[in-house]
């Protein structure tokens, strides 16, 4: 949902202008990891991807732990190294 009362001097709310994170990272493979591999990753650090659906390789890709944006990040050889970390609330 998108915050009410930015507002510039001719009183535009300047939210209207804004795209929330989910919408404008969709167009690239989501990817969800543990909490302790969000941690690590928070961290700066690379983890490894499980599972049958964890992608090899992919040049970007968002990551998701507990449905919060945690990251962006590329995948090599089934390892994920963060490129971008985010501290959303």
């Amino acid at each position: 949902h998108r915050q009410m009362g930015i507002r510039d001097r001719q009183g535009t709310d300047l939210m209207t202008f804004v795209t929330p994170v989910d919408e404008a990272l969709s167009d690239i493979p989501a990817v969800s990891v543990s909490r302790n591999d969000a941690g690590r990753l928070a961290r700066g650090q690379s983890c490894l991807l499980r599972g049958a659906d964890a992608p090899m390789t992919a040049e970007a890709v968002a990551v998701f732990s507990g449905g919060a944006l945690i990251a962006i990040g590329e995948v090599a050889q089934g390892e994920l190294h963060p490129r971008r970390i985010f501290h959303l609330s």
